[in-house]
C-alpha cells in the first residue's frame, strides 16, 4: 500500500525529492485497465494535489482511453489548484451529463464553493465558460453562482449575454441573477 503524507522518522525534504517517482507510478496507473486501480491513482495523485501531480492529471483529459471522464473532473477539483479549470470549464459542454454535473462541481471546488472562500479572479475564469454550456441546468448553475461575483469580473457582460439565450428557463434565471447583482454590486440598470 501506497502511503501518502509524511513517513515518520524521514525528513519531509527527502520525501518530496523523491515523489517524482511516485507521480510517475501513479500516472501509468491512472491509465490502467484495472478500474479500481485508476480510481485510487487518481485520488492519490488528487491528495498529492502538487503541480506535477495535477500535470499528470491534466494529461488524462485529452487520453482518448480515459472511461471514467465524470472521475477525473472530480479529481481534478479537489486538487484545488487553478490550473486545472480550463479543462474542468472545457468539460462542462461534454456530451455526458454525469461528466458536465461533475465538472461543473469540481470546479466550483477549485473557485470556493462558499461566498466567503469565494476567489473572485478564478470564478471570472471558470463560470463565463460554464454559463455557455450546452446544458440548460449548468447554465443556471453558473448564473446561480455569479450572483456572487464581485463588481468587475466581468460577471455583468455575461449574464447579460444570457438574457438572449434560445431556452426560456435560461433568460428567466439571468434576468433573476441580473436584478440580484444590481441589488448587490450596483450593477447598471439603464
Amino acid at each position: 500500500m501506497v502511503q501518502i503524507g509524511p513517513t515518520p522518522g524521514i525528513d519531509v525534504r527527502h520525501q518530496v525529492q523523491h515523489a517524482v517517482p511516485l507521480q510517475d507510478a501513479l500516472t501509468g496507473l491512472a491509465r490502467s485497465e484495472d478500474d479500481k486501480q485508476v480510481r485510487r491513482a487518481r485520488e492519490a495523485l488528487a491528495l498529492l494535489g502538487n503541480k506535477s501531480a495535477t500535470a499528470a492529471l491534466l494529461s488524462l483529459v485529452d487520453d482518448a482511453g480515459v472511461k471514467d471522464v465524470a472521475g477525473l473532473a472530480a479529481a481534478l477539483g479537489k486538487t484545488k489548484r487553478k490550473e486545472t479549470l480550463e479543462a474542468l470549464g472545457k468539460m462542462t459542454d461534454s456530451d455526458d451529463a454525469g461528466v458536465r454535473a461533475a465538472a461543473f462541481d469540481a470546479g466550483l471546488n477549485v473557485i470556493g464553493k462558499t461566498k466567503k472562500k469565494r476567489e473572485d479572479d478564478l470564478a471570472a475564469q471558470f463560470l463565463p465558460v460554464a454559463a455557455k454550456s450546452k446544458d440548460i441546468e449548468i447554465k443556471k448553475k453558473a448564473l446561480e453562482e455569479l450572483k456572487w461575483s464581485g463588481k468587475g469580473s466581468g460577471a455583468d457582460d455575461v449574464v447579460v449575454a444570457l438574457f438572449a439565450d434560445r431556452e426560456a428557463e435560461v433568460r428567466v434565471a439571468a434576468v433573476a441573477c441580473y436584478a440580484e447583482r444590481a441589488r448587490k454590486t450596483s450593477s447598471p440598470v439603464g
